[in-house]
């Protein structure tokens, strides 16, 4: 069987959740499946040491398509790429990121992994471009595909409900991390901070947590250190920042988007993880925090209880009182820390890439 995967996610340099997903899941599944063929689309190469690394499996191979389009979704929808995808005589295209070229035929199998849809949730979270693509081509890509996947039961609830797509067309397959690449190190000494990860974008509710900060600051010596892109609508943030007086901001540190080798150390170095997240389909951050053996401090919004359990602390993502307090609790309980933390590496376990890569490999054998 030859199955094409949209990679346009080889082409960005600065991937975020979805993509992160993608290329992972493509990694395990190219160092299990040696029966199968897959044919990566890209219109370019960014990442040349993670091709190299896939290309170890003789079995994979990467077109380059061109894109006339600064968009992945309107590049999907080319009429190019659907002459090179007929002309490898692709049996089966995955689009790991939520859309598929929808002029495909039929004979050509479908599927594709939704993560949420967080635009019907919180539409107010969605910026305006975004909510085009998401209420127009987003429902006729997936009702044009023979299966779906998404990654949590409470992913799959929503889809059914405000997407209207028939249940028994959805399977469950759980999101993943390598395991090998988040892992606590017990030779980094623990700093005075808590870390922060995520695009800053309205459903990330990152003001919530400076609002906490605020109320906190002068009971702890922590500082607060903000990892992620600035994203759609983030201007509150900046204006509240920029309210702040000096001894206060300078404690708040952007670093912008780092590579995997710093956002590693930084997970493995923070006293306590926050995510004050207002929707959540899995919640990649938090299990690569968990992973590298850090305290979580989360909300039970979207799929997050479902996924993590009672690893993480819980907070009310519209309480900055309540996150604070809760910040307060933990990091002054070193042997509550040190609970989550050994009870969260075991947790873990189960959402290693390599499992989700199989699950993948035997749901493309089904079609």
């Amino acid at each position: 069987m030859i199955i094409g995967i949209d990679t346009y996610f080889l082409s960005m340099k600065n991937n975020t959740g979805i993509g992160t997903f993608v290329l992972n899941t493509i990694l395990g599944i190219s160092k299990i499946d040696h029966v199968n063929e897959y044919i990566l689309f890209t219109p370019a190469i960014v990442h040349h040491q993670f091709a190299e690394e896939i290309l170890k499996n003789k079995n994979f191979k990467i077109v380059i398509v061109k894109s006339l389009f600064p968009s992945r979704r309107l590049w999907l929808q080319s009429l190019n790429l659907r002459k090179v995808i007929l002309d490898n005589n692709t049996d089966v295209f995955w689009g790991g990121g939520e859309y598929i070229p929808v002029l495909l035929p039929a004979r050509v199998k479908t599927c594709a992994t939704i993560h949420d849809v967080v635009f019907k949730v919180l539409p107010k979270t969605a910026a305006f471009t975004d909510k085009i693509f998401y209420n127009f081509l987003l429902p006729f890509s997936l009702h044009k595909t023979d299966s779906l996947l998404t990654i949590s039961n409470v992913s799959k609830k929503e889809i059914v409900k405000y997407l209207k797509i028939e249940p028994e067309k959805i399977k469950v397959i759980y999101d993943g991390i390598d395991l090998k690449k988040f892992i606590p190190d017990e030779k980094q000494i623990k700093e005075k901070f808590i870390l922060f990860v995520g695009t800053l974008q309205p459903r990330k509710n990152m003001i919530s947590l400076v609002e906490a900060f605020i109320l906190l600051a002068d009971k702890i010596d922590h500082d607060l250190v903000v990892v992620g892109a600035t994203g759609w609508k983030s201007s509150d943030l900046s204006e509240k920042i920029l309210s702040l007086p000096d001894s206060l901001s300078k404690r708040i540190h952007f670093k912008g988007y780092v590579s995997d080798e710093e956002l590693v150390e930084l997970y493995q170095t923070a006293d306590l993880f926050v995510a004050p997240s207002l929707h959540e389909g899995f919640g990649l951050i938090i299990a690569e925090a968990v992973a590298c053996g850090t305290p979580v401090l989360t909300t039970r919004r979207g799929a997050i209880p479902e996924v993590f359990e009672d690893i993480p602390e819980y907070a009310d993502p519209l309480s900055p009182v309540d996150i604070s307090d809760k910040i307060i609790s933990i990091l002054s309980d070193p042997v509550k820390m040190r609970q989550m933390s050994v009870k969260g590496l075991d947790f873990i376990r189960k959402y290693d890439i390599n499992n989700v890569s199989r699950q993948y490999i035997d749901f493309f054998n089904t079609l």
